[in-house]
């Protein structure tokens, strides 16, 4: 049973109340007098007192107890934790996300995380089952308060892990390596604005996020995926929509897995509308992005449209908390997607039913909103419906010219259906639906792994599905990458699936280093057809002292080499400039060291950077992650034992050698000479303003996975004579 409100836990006062009662002077030694007046000789006759009346029987405190059908929900999806809420036992909670669960912003409040939306649910939390002591924040960090009330009692602890860079890849190793002590109840997940800012694959965050449960799941630890607040920046609808696909992918893993999702990332938190609407659509939904903005209006005109104020995050928090228990207000509407076609122009075309649950007449705003990859044809409407109306809309999403086509898929890799998001307001309130747009006649599903140690040939694995609802005889399909082509017929019944793999020769030369080819794969069938491009990089392992000559983006001033070197102290990464002015320059590397089964599975690691001056002793390194050098590490790194220098050789070359202590290394096996003991590596230079201004970079590899993302990485064997291997990179 849902209920508009949430009834507040009173908070009880205990009144003292005492009274003073004076002292007698002492008595005089010799006389005994107290020094007061003597009484009168007899007292006069004193009335008599007044009956006591009977007292009245004190009248009960109303109690309160979570009603059942919440304990029922939080039972299911917090089991762990409702049984010490209801016995008052401590808590703690492990937060992990981006820099928003940190509470980033200005001013005083800037990174008091107890005002941060993850304590402010654990603080409704600690209301509704009276944890007097509220909520202690554990790591506060300099000069903040670790609590907000300095109130003894039972309380709930927590530790936010907040990242400026957080993206999915990230969260298990930060668990792993702080996350874990002391030992959380309940673990709080809110990934995924960086991985939709940055282009990021559906499947490749899902897959992340899966390892995170799966991480967690044999610990006994009840879990909570969030959706985070999206961003406002310009353009204001695509900077709010771009995280939608990726909350919905949360959503789907949250009920298969049954741990608990809250959404805040749907406005419905944040925006309420006036119940008059006006008269034009757009002014409408432009009110309430305006509405919006509003929460991230710092004093002192501080433009910063991705962190929000602490008034935001109390709501947050509190939405959150209804959400959980079950206890939100259901939207007045229903969306039910029947339908989809992509037209021969490339248009995908979206028809759904829209009902009104309401008890009266409404009036529904319609915005289709802009992905990346997709940009809405038709303009916000109202939809006038009677109590319990139905009506059916057909939207249009055309295919968006974007700069990279290949970091932002028009198609999901892992799902027959595109993710679309649709804003609706009716009264007062808001929110952002999805609709799943299944295409016809055939889907394309792809699995993006990295593929390593490939010899002479790799195979991509691949499936049809026939979702247009009917049988199809020969549907064809053509496959073509770096000047190899296949293709085949199929037929395929109504709903089936057809495995399509898909093996490319590799060079056999030792010289071809990297090859970047798009795969695109063509499928026809009933008359229409559909096309799939997908970004891949292949690139042969690496060996050491093998020099590695790095290519440039944009112009080039001079030519980069990198050769890494190691001995059982140390692994030494040299990059070899010529042609390179003296001018700053940032090195930034990337290892990942874990052994070798565990590196061919998922991971993240951190970028470790240096600073590189013009004078050969301005080498500075920035600090070390615990986690940088893969899943797994989690132990206090001095970023002083990174040596790091600087010199010019005979040659006239500008050096600049980097050595990682074997000792950091710690779960590598270390196998010198041996061609299966590889470790991961990006490595990359940022020569500033060296062209025109402009900074020329040379990396290793180019690919559009993130750079700490393991899968995006080379491979280095730890010998000199290594193998004819490849990693094959998808995006």
């Amino acid at each position: 049973m849902r209920v508009s409100s949430w009834p507040r836990i009173l908070v009880f006062a205990v009144v003292l109340s005492a009274t003073w009662q004076g002292h007698a002077a002492p008595p005089d030694k010799k006389t005994g007098s107290t020094g007061k007046p003597a009484p009168p000789a007899k007292s006069p006759a004193l009335p008599a007192p007044r009956a006591i009346p009977k007292a009245e029987p004190a009248r009960e405190l109303p109690s309160y107890k979570t009603p059942p059908d919440v304990i029922s929900r939080l039972g299911k999806i917090l089991p762990h934790a409702l049984v010490k809420l209801r016995k008052h036992d401590p808590l703690h909670i492990c937060v992990i996300g981006d820099e928003v669960t940190g509470m980033e912003g200005h001013g005083p409040d800037a990174g008091n995380r107890l005002l941060a939306w993850p304590a402010q649910l654990a603080a409704e939390f600690a209301r509704e089952f009276y944890y007097a002591g509220g909520v202690r924040m554990l790591m506060a960090g300099r000069g903040k308060p670790d609590k907000l009330v300095p109130i003894s009692g039972p309380e709930i602890t927590m530790r936010v892990l907040d990242m400026d860079d957080a993206t999915a890849d990230k969260a298990v190793p930060a668990l792993l390596a702080l996350g874990l002590n002391p030992p959380p109840d309940v673990i709080i997940v809110s990934v995924g604005t960086r991985d939709a800012m940055l282009g990021g694959d559906l499947m490749t965050f899902a897959k992340h996020v899966h390892d995170l449960i799966e991480t967690v799941r044999p610990k006994a630890v009840d879990m909570i995926l969030a959706a985070p607040p999206p961003p406002a920046d310009d353009p204001a609808e695509q900077s709010i929509a771009a995280m939608r696909p990726f909350a919905g992918v949360m959503r789907d893993l949250a009920e298969e897995n049954r741990v608990a999702f809250v959404d805040l990332g749907d406005l419905s938190l944040a925006v309420r509308l006036d119940e008059d609407a006006p008269a034009s659509p757009a002014d409408n939904f432009q009110t309430a992005v305006r509405r919006y903005r509003d929460h991230f209006k710092w004093p002192g005109g501080v433009h910063d449209l991705r962190h929000p104020l602490p008034s935001l995050h109390e709501r947050l928090g509190a939405g959150a908390f209804r959400q959980l228990c079950g206890t939100d207000d259901p939207p007045a509407w229903s969306i039910d997607t029947k339908g989809a076609a992509v037209d021969d122009a490339g248009a995908l075309r979206v028809t759904f039913g829209i009902t009104s649950l309401g008890t009266q007449a409404a009036r529904i705003l319609l915005q289709p909103m802009p992905l990346s990859a997709w940009t809405p044809a038709d303009a916000p409407a109202y939809v006038d419906l009677p109590a319990g109306g139905v009506q059916t809309i057909t939207l249009t999403w055309n295919r968006a010219r974007v700069a990279d086509a290949f970091q932002f898929p028009a198609f999901s890799s892992h799902e027959p259906f595109v993710r679309l998001p649709l804003f609706v307001a009716s009264g007062t309130a808001v929110r952002i639906e999805e609709l799943r747009a299944q295409p016809g006649p055939v889907a394309l599903l792809s699995r993006t792994d990295a593929l390593f140690n490939q010899q002479d040939s790799f195979t991509l694995e691949n499936m049809l599905v026939n979702t247009s609802g009917a049988e199809l005889t020969k549907a064809q399909w053509t496959a073509e990458w770096a000047g190899q082509s296949h293709s085949g017929t199929l037929d395929m019944a109504a709903g089936a699936t057809a495995a399509v793999p898909l093996s490319f020769q590799l060079p056999k030369d030792r010289g071809a280093r990297r090859i970047a080819s798009p795969l695109v794969f063509t499928a026809s069938a009933g008359g229409r057809s559909l096309t799939w491009t997908r970004a891949m990089e292949a690139s042969q392992n690496i060996g050491l002292d093998q020099e590695i000559s790095l290519p440039s983006t944009g112009e080039a001033s001079g030519n980069t080499v990198l050769r890494a070197s190691a001995d059982k102290q140390a692994l030494t990464l040299t990059f070899d400039m010529e042609g390179v002015s003296r001018a700053p320059v940032l090195a930034e590397i990337e290892l990942d060291a874990r052994s070798y089964g565990q590196r061919l599975a998922p991971g993240g690691c951190h970028p470790i950077t240096f600073s590189i001056g013009s004078d050969d002793k301005e080498v500075v390194a920035g600090p070390v992650a615990p986690w940088a050098f893969g899943n797994g590490y989690g132990m206090h790194f001095d970023e002083r034992a990174l040596v790091a220098s600087q010199s010019l050789d005979v040659r006239g070359h500008r050096l600049v050698k980097i050595t990682v202590p074997r000792s950091y290394l710690y779960l590598h096996e270390w196998a010198i000479g041996n061609g299966n003991s590889q470790i991961g590596i990006n490595a990359r230079l940022i020569l500033r303003g060296q062209v025109a201004g402009r900074d020329t970079i040379f990396a290793l590899t180019q690919n559009g996975r993130r750079r700490d993302d393991t899968e995006s990485m080379a491979v280095l064997e730890l010998t000199d004579k290594p193998t004819a291997r490849w990693s094959v990179v998808i995006w």
